[in-house]
């Protein structure tokens, strides 16, 4: 089985990112090790940077699409709703550096409330995209990769270094945006009621569930919420629903007291023939293929 990101009803993620006395974590990801090459749509009150190592990959932070390549690094605020999966299958491995915006400056003084809070209360900066081609971009890029080294190494005080490196990349982000800074934008409502519908579903999934009860969730009309749900997710609210119960039901699949139908109506589906249909279409190989074997997808052998 590959890796998830668990998230609570609200969809912020339940992982802790480094420690209390050191909320940093820097760690290399491959989108091939995530069900389907994707992880799921989450938020968090930290800040990420997705540094990618090698090959691209597809990037969505609330409703703006990056393709981001080796080299080039994103901006995730903190509390901004973001996922990201293959292009067109290919791997693509990346540094996900994670911290909490506190070890920059100290909350509530001058300059936490200037240079910090300017920045993570942006409605101009849910998210920014940096490339070598920029001079000032390269070295915010340079200060970035050097972290990871400081952290793998883990030397007599590199969480000073790490810290120092966060803080000179920060100030010639904000030193070369400032004038952005002043473009805010009101908040989003629409990401809002996206928010709402996903806790509905994923809190309803093992029900049977209607689009009136999805509109309902988000307190929007039914064509309002098919067209922006799949504007912003690239999909149907039901075709989540159905890959989510496919990717709650895989745990249980692999449970040798468990067969495939007792699989299907835990996660929501009504009989074992429909589950074993939707499983293919979206894993690529038969319940059956995957209880035996999680690593094989791709080939079905039945």
């Amino acid at each position: 089985m590959g890796k998830n990101i668990y998230t609570d009803r609200n969809q912020m993620e339940l992982k802790q990112h480094g420690t209390v006395d050191f909320p940093v974590h820097i760690g290399i990801e491959n989108i091939f090790e995530y069900d389907n090459k994707r992880f799921n749509c989450h938020w968090h009150k930290e800040v990420e940077i997705a540094f990618v190592l090698e090959g691209k990959m597809v990037y969505r932070v609330n409703e703006t699409e990056y393709t981001i390549s080796a080299g080039d690094a994103l901006f995730v605020n903190a509390n901004a709703l973001h996922m990201g999966w293959s292009i067109e299958n290919q791997p693509c491995s990346y540094h996900a550096i994670t911290f909490d915006p506190s070890i920059l400056a100290k909350e509530n003084g001058k300059l936490r409330f200037q240079y910090i809070d300017s920045i993570l209360d942006s409605g101009s900066f849910t998210s920014y995209v940096f490339r070598p081609d920029n001079n000032w971009q390269k070295a915010f890029l340079d200060e970035i990769r050097a972290l990871d080294s400081l952290f793998l190494k883990k030397e007599d005080c590199y969480e000073m270094m790490v810290i120092s490196g966060l803080l000179k990349a920060w100030s010639l982000f904000y030193r070369n945006t400032f004038q952005l800074l002043q473009q805010q934008n009101s908040p989003n409502k629409r990401l809002d009621k996206i928010k709402s519908i996903l806790s509905f579903l994923h809190e309803n999934y093992t029900s049977k569930i209607t689009l009136d009860d999805i509109s309902r969730s988000a307190n929007i009309s039914k064509s309002e919420c098919s067209h922006f749900f799949k504007q912003y997710m690239h999909e149907t609210p039901f075709e989540y629903l159905l890959r989510y119960r496919i990717a709650k039901s895989l745990p249980i699949l692999l449970d040798e007291n468990k067969n495939i139908t007792e699989a299907a109506l835990a996660v929501g589906f009504f009989n074992a023939s429909y589950y074993t249909e939707i499983f293919k279409r979206i894993m690529g190989i038969s319940p059956k293929t995957y209880k035996s074997n999680p690593n094989l997808l791709g080939n079905d052998n039945d």
